[in-house]
C-alpha cells in the first residue's frame, strides 16, 4: 500500500519532466561524445593535472610555508594554480554531465516497478 500521496499539480508536473526527458537533445552533441569519452586519457589534459593534484594535496604545512618564503619555488608554482583551476572546471563540468545523465536514467527508470531495488542492488 502506498504511503505517500501525490496531489493533481505534482503529478502533472511528473509528467511534464517524465516527457521532458522522454523527448530531451543529447546533453552532449553526438560528434563530440569520443572526443569527450577519450579526454580522461590526454595526459595535458587530465593525467598529469590528476596527479598534480594529489602530489599537492598530500602536501601540509610544511611545504606551503617553504613555498611563502622561497621567491624561485613560488615563482615556479604560480602557473600551476590557473592549470588547477582549469582543471577543477573541467571535473565540475563532467560531473554535471554524469548528474544529467543519472537524472535522465532515474526519470526514464521509473515507468518501472522495481528500478529504485535494481538500482540499490547494484550499489
Amino acid at each position: 500500500m502506498a504511503t505517500n500521496t501525490v496531489n493533481q499539480q505534482e503529478a502533472e508536473e511528473l509528467d511534464r519532466l517524465y516527457e521532458q526527458v522522454m523527448t530531451c537533445e543529447p546533453a552532449i552533441p553526438k560528434d563530440q561524445v569520443d572526443d569527450l569519452a577519450d579526454m580522461v586519457f590526454n595526459k595535458e589534459l587530465f593525467i598529469r593535472q590528476w596527479r598534480l593534484t594529489a602530489v599537492l594535496a598530500g602536501e601540509g604545512g610544511a611545504f606551503y610555508a617553504d613555498l611563502a618564503e622561497d621567491e624561485e619555488k613560488a615563482r615556479v608554482f604560480a602557473p600551476l594554480t590557473g592549470v588547477l583551476d582549469d582543471f577543477a572546471k573541467r571535473l565540475r563540468g563532467m560531473a554535471e554531465i554524469a548528474e544529467s545523465a543519472s537524472a535522465r536514467i532515474m526519470v526514464a527508470g521509473c515507468n518501472h516497478e522495481n528500478f529504485i531495488a535494481w538500482a540499490e542492488e547494484a550499489a
